[in-house]
């Protein structure tokens, strides 16, 4: 429409010109009959430049118009085929339904399967409520990337990824897979869930970390091939002890309730304490493994008797961990506390034959002799529940459960230097003050041995009053603001990107040389309205004074 408006418009404008040319020359000739040799020659440029004039004239008429018309249409152009302001419209969507904002137009397209193939390259693939509770009506909720999804759409989700926008991914974790097996009535689901897994989304890509697919896997060709070829995997299982990897790895993730596996088949099969340590050895030995970072996944509760009680975190045995960390030359540790729960094995086997010695973090440790040192320990507290309480606050609402001397005992245990402590950012729970927060912080890093030691905190908390640091402590100055994702009450199932603002906090002790580093972060919105209460209640305060005084 617009080309056939343009052409009849070329097409008008040189009939228009060829008329006023025609009118020019017969007014020109006019002139020369009518004033013949007297025609004077500002006459002549006056003529020249009424043509001229005509000219311009109707060239803005016709032409301005169509620029006028056009204009927000090219402005239109610039914005949606240039692909830098495409992605950016795009990252600020709330709901990022990439599958139907593709069909925009070619631009989108390209835009869409750029930002999938960037944010997929790391999948996190999360069950957060309780399947078993939804199942029944074939509406299962998944994250991925904390974007939600259906997943009985899971298949057609991965083939898309894989074969249409090309994602080249490189580490998968999967967190609380088990929930799709709460009830056997629903272990199909679970069970396709990882075929498709495999099928579908990693294809033949070179996978670098696959994390959390134990719980479905059951020791299958696919997970074995990605556990030889792969930097990071686990949890590891029990065939990992009867396989020959010959493997260096970055991380190896292993959790309590394999701790208690190794313990209980070395005692089955042996007859003294002695045999039994010369089997855990060999077992070891056999897999001729090594690694970076070893993760241990302990679980805050666990149903070990089979009564329905969920116990606090149970003893696990040292012996049995201590091997891992000497037998693959392990230079870091991280301890995950992970806040549900699941069918766990027994455990009395190896507690009840005094060959293995039980530890538990909440409880305080005896003075053991533990000869392994480690620079640095790092306590993951994203999926903790009872172990973040006991932190944060020193009277907590429901009672302590002992994770009070977690932090002494890992010093105890590993002799590290420095210990690194992250807290969940969406798991905020009851509004807390930050002055008794550092107060508690400072308490529990005091407790046991503390010398030569530096404790580091990232702590998220929702806060009533204005934060002030503690006695002792020093507030150093602000952090740079950070965004993090945390579920919208107003629409179940999706996130959004807050804004935290934070303040970095330090405690020193000199004599002890021991350093406790606080960062402490608020949500903006949060900050704001605590900060116009003070303002406001603080004017309220100085009128009430005001009247009564005068």
């Amino acid at each position: 429409m617009v080309l056939m408006f343009f052409l009849n418009g070329i097409l008008y404008f040189f009939g228009l010109t060829l008329f006023i040319v025609k009118l020019a020359r017969r007014t020109d000739i006019f002139l020369r009959t009518f004033y013949m040799k007297k025609k004077s020659q500002l006459i002549f440029y006056i003529n020249q430049f009424l043509i001229v004039k005509i000219f311009l004239a109707v060239f803005n008429f016709f032409f301005g118009k169509y620029f006028e018309k056009s204009r927000e249409q090219i402005c239109k152009e610039k914005v949606f085929n240039n692909p830098y302001l495409v992605e950016k419209i795009l990252r600020n969507i709330i709901q990022k339904n990439y599958l139907v904002l593709r069909t925009v137009s070619k631009t989108f397209n390209e835009a869409c399967l750029g930002i999938l193939r960037k944010d997929n390259r790391t999948m996190k693939i999360e069950f957060m409520q309780c399947v078993h509770s939804i199942a029944a009506n074939n509406w299962i909720i998944m994250h991925i990337n904390l974007e939600p999804f259906d997943l009985s759409q899971s298949a057609f989700h991965f083939r898309f990824l894989n074969k249409v926008a090309g994602v080249q991914v490189e580490r998968i974790e999967v967190t609380d897979l088990w929930k799709l097996k709460f009830k056997p009535e629903n272990a199909h689901f679970a069970e396709k869930f990882h075929q498709d897994i495999h099928s579908k989304l990693i294809g033949n890509n070179h996978v670098k970390s696959l994390i959390g697919l134990e719980d479905v896997s059951n020791n299958c060709s696919d997970c074995v091939e990605i556990a030889r070829r792969c930097m990071e995997y686990g949890p590891i299982d029990m065939s990992w002890m009867q396989n020959k990897f010959g493997k260096h790895l970055e991380r190896i993730v292993l959790t309590d309730v394999f701790l208690d596996l190794c313990a209980n088949s070395c005692v089955t099969e042996t007859q003294s304490k002695e045999d039994c340590y010369k089997k855990l050895e060999d077992r070891f030995s056999t897999a001729n493994l090594s690694c970076e970072t070893l993760t241990i996944c302990i679980h805050e509760h666990r149903d070990t008797d089979n009564t329905g009680i969920h116990q606090d975190h149970t003893p696990i045995p040292w012996e049995v961990l201590e091997m891992a960390l000497k037998k693959w030359n392990v230079q870091n540790v991280k301890i995950k506390v992970i806040r549900n729960w699941n069918h766990m094995p027994r455990i009395e086997t190896w507690s009840g034959s005094g060959y293995f010695t039980g530890i538990r973090f909440n409880d305080p440790v005896p003075d053991w002799k533990f000869s392994q040192k480690f620079t640095d320990v790092h306590l993951d507290l994203s999926l903790s529940l009872e172990c973040i309480r006991d932190l944060k606050l020193q009277r907590p609402p429901f009672g302590s459960r002992g994770y009070e001397n977690m932090i002494a005992n890992i010093r105890k245990i590993f002799h590290p230097d420095q210990i690194s402590i992250n807290f969940t950012h969406w798991l905020l729970m009851e509004p807390s003050n930050p002055h008794e927060v550092l107060d508690n912080l400072l308490r529990i890093s005091r407790l046991g041995f503390h010398q030569n030691l530096k404790i580091s905190f990232k702590i998220y908390l929702e806060i009533e009053n204005i934060i002030k640091a503690s006695e002792g402590f020093e507030a150093l100055g602000s952090i740079k603001p950070s965004y993090r994702n945390i579920m919208d009450r107003d629409k179940p199932y999706y996130f959004k990107n807050e804004k935290w603002v934070g303040e970095h906090y330090r405690f020193v002790d000199h004599q002890k040389n021991f350093i406790l580093d606080a960062d402490i972060f608020v949500k903006e919105d949060n900050l704001k309205k605590v900060m116009l209460k003070e303002l406001q209640t603080t004017e309220f305060m100085g009128m009430f004074q005001l009247d009564v005084f005068e």
